[in-house]
Order: structure tokens, then C-alpha cells, then sequence
């Protein structure tokens, strides 16, 4: 422990995380249509059959306009205990260099992105910041791009481990999924600001503790390089509080925390696509290819069941944890993604017509008022009274 890099102590945070406001400026309403509707899906994904038989979820958070409308967790599991991220930690990387670049730390096109590759005539100079975000580096990276056991159990360096590989592709003309990549992306961070202390402290600084994401810690190697194309902890609250950045496109409060269109940048299809399932855009996936799913939805991923899906089109983010067994079932997060839509859009139908019912009463009430010429506010009450008790209503 003693060679590990060591970390200034971070302000003392009280109070639980217990508030419904995930987002800013958020108009705090009783959500009693919602948390109804959603009552049904959100049970069934515990039931371990509905979205996947032998599936095993650990908490689920449904946000709607910035206010989480339900919640629930596994036994042992509640809104402050953080879980491993798995691959879900790409997203948030790709977030954290939302936030360098908006603070002028690095660039997607310049190429020779870590000082390694910049020698001589070595091809990988023109791997950009771009390419690795889209996971388009074409480096080689294994058979399946997903194995860096070395990094993460075998005390390997990222330098050592994922910036050592030799180019089998042009970049940008292959995708080819790869934890790799991510590390070199944030390894590419470390060398653009020249200081660890700062390297270390600007995702807390500059972004998770500004949204209020206080649960969550991103893991180094031995060397100080981040880990986090899956070795990140966080709640399933601070996850949504990510998700939410993204439908507030990068704003919290009065502050621009990402440069004006990332949102728009990490939920575009990259020029290199996987060749079946869903599509990918920088360090997100695309939910292109889900039946009754709105256009534009896009998600974070990670293994064992990590889910954070974003619907700009209905203002909401769906967290879904889980301790899938690996190999097993997966949670269909496309079925789920759409029950929960479906019970939202019912709350937003059934609102719509409770208002609408509303304002045919209230004409109806001045109507009655303006037939019976009522002048004083005695009789006027009394109409009103009378009108809303015909519809078992009550002021």
C-alpha cells in the first residue's frame, strides 16, 4: 500500500443521498401516476424471469425531468452502496474527457495522443483521441479486445499493457472492442496535463463532485494511470446522475461542465461500426436496434447487467444494476427500457387528460356562474362546490 498513489482528503459530505432531485433546477412534483405505473416493471426485473431467467438485480432507478420516479434495491443493496461499474466505467471515462476538453486539456483530432507513439516512424502517431473514443484505434488487442487481466489482476502497467500494441488496421476504419482503447485515452489525459495531483483529482474536481456523484471512485494501477474501462465504483443514484448530465447536455446548475454537442458527439454513430447488434458511438452504445424504442436512445453497458439508458425524447434515465452471473442469462434491457417507456408515456396520457378534464370543468363552472348571474364570491363558491362534487371532485 505504501507505493500506491496517495490522495488529498476530500471535502466531508453529510447528509444521506436521499433527495428525488437527481437533476439541476428541478421542479420537484408528487409523482403518484409513475411511481403506480412503474410499480409493475420495476418489480418483475427483481423476479429473476421476466427480463432474463436466473437474472439477479441489484437496484434500478428510473428518473423523469431530473426527479427519480422510482427506486428500489436488492437485500443488501441500497442508494449509497457503490457497485463495480464493469464496462459502464467507459461512459463515465468518456465524461471525464467531456470535461477536459471543455477545460482545454486535450483535443479529439490531434493525433500522437501519448509520447510512446510519437517516435521515428512509428504508424500509431496517427491514432487520434477520436479513433480511441470510438473504439477505432485498430490496434491489436487480442481476439475479443475485452481481456486485460494483466492490468486488472496481474499488476501490469497500463503503459506496459495497452499502449505496447503493435497497428493491424487503419485507424478509424475498424471497430474492434477494446478496454484497451479506453486506457489509452485516459493514459493520453495523464500526459496532457503533465501533473499527476491534477490528473487524479480532475474527474472528483471538475465533474462527479459537482453533480453530486460523491459515491463513486475510479481505481489506478500501481503506476497511477486510471483503470477505468471497468475498474470504477459508483451508486446507482450517482450513474443517473451521469445519465441526467447528458439529457441536460452537459450543464448542472449555471455551470457548462462538457463542451456544447458531446452529448451529440458520444450518441453519434462512428464511422466504424460493430458488424451485428446494436450500434456504437464514443464509449456509449446505440439503442438503433430495439423494437419500440424512441429514436436517439443511447446507453452505458457493462457486464453482469450494468445498464444506464438515456431517452432525450422522453426527458428520462434508466439505471439498471445487477451481479448477473457471467455466461448466464442477460437482462433484456431492451424489453425492460421499453416497459418502463410505456408506463411513463401512460402517466404523461393519463395527466394530459386529468388536465384537460380539469379545464372543461372550469368552463363549465363560469359557464353555470355566467348563466345564473352570480355576483358574489358566496354564490360563486357555491356553484363551484356544486359542479366539482358532479364529478366527485373536491377544490
Amino acid at each position: 500500500l505504501n507505493f500506491l498513489p496517495r490522495f488529498a482528503a476530500w471535502p466531508d459530505f453529510t447528509g444521506e443521498d436521499r433527495g428525488s432531485a437527481i437533476g439541476s433546477n428541478v421542479k420537484v412534483q408528487l409523482r403518484i401516476e409513475e411511481a403506480e405505473r412503474l410499480e409493475a416493471p420495476v418489480s418483475f426485473a427483481f423476479d429473476e424471469r421476466s427480463y432474463g431467467n436466473g437474472t439477479r438485480t441489484s437496484a434500478v432507478v428510473v428518473v423523469k425531468d431530473g426527479q427519480v420516479v422510482a427506486e428500489r434495491y436488492a437485500r443488501g443493496i441500497d442508494h449509497e452502496t457503490p457497485q463495480r461499474t464493469w464496462s459502464v466505467a467507459k461512459s463515465i471515462s468518456a465524461t471525464i474527457l467531456g470535461a477536459a476538453r471543455r477545460n482545454g486539456h486535450i483535443d479529439l483530432d490531434y493525433p500522437a495522443v501519448i509520447a510512446d507513439w510519437n517516435n521515428g516512424a512509428d504508424p500509431r502517431r496517427e491514432i487520434t483521441l477520436r479513433d480511441l473514443l470510438q473504439m477505432a484505434s485498430g490496434l491489436d488487442s487480442g481476439e475479443t479486445g475485452s481481456r486485460t487481466d494483466r492490468i486488472y489482476f496481474g499488476g501490469g502497467r497500463v503503459v506496459d499493457q495497452a499502449a505496447s500494441k503493435v497497428m493491424e488496421a487503419k485507424p478509424g476504419t475498424r471497430f474492434k472492442y477494446s478496454n484497451n482503447d479506453t486506457l489509452i485515452a485516459m493514459r493520453s489525459f495523464r500526459e496532457s496535463l503533465g501533473t499527476d495531483d491534477s490528473y487524479h483529482r480532475f474527474p472528483y474536481e471538475k465533474l462527479l463532485h459537482k453533480i453530486g456523484a460523491v459515491h463513486t471512485t475510479l481505481e489506478v494501477d500501481w503506476n497511477g494511470d486510471f483503470v477505468s474501462s471497468s475498474q470504477v465504483w459508483s451508486t446507482a443514484r450517482d450513474l443517473a446522475r451521469v445519465g441526467q448530465l447528458y439529457l441536460q447536455d452537459g450543464v448542472w446548475g449555471n455551470e457548462r461542465l462538457l463542451p456544447e454537442g458531446w452529448a451529440q458527439f458520444v450518441s453519434a454513430p462512428g464511422p466504424a461500426q460493430p458488424t451485428s447488434g446494436p450500434g456504437y458511438g464514443a464509449q456509449f452504445w446505440l439503442m438503433n436496434n430495439a423494437e419500440g424504442i424512441p429514436a436517439g436512445t443511447y446507453y452505458m453497458a457493462g457486464n453482469r447487467g450494468q445498464y444506464v439508458v438515456i431517452v432525450p425524447s422522453m426527458n428520462a434515465v434508466i439505471v439498471r444494476r445487477g451481479f448477473d452471473v457471467i455466461g448466464g442469462a442477460r437482462f433484456d434491457i431492451n424489453a425492460f427500457t421499453r416497459d418502463v417507456l410505456l408506463s411513463l408515456q401512460a402517466a404523461e396520457d393519463a395527466r394530459a387528460e386529468e388536465a384537460a378534464q380539469r379545464e372543461q370543468i372550469e368552463l363549465e363552472i363560469q359557464a353555470t356562474i355566467d348563466a345564473r348571474r352570480a355576483r358574489s364570491d358566496r354564490a360563486k363558491d357555491a356553484i363551484r362546490a356544486e359542479i366539482l362534487e358532479k364529478y366527485g371532485l373536491e377544490e
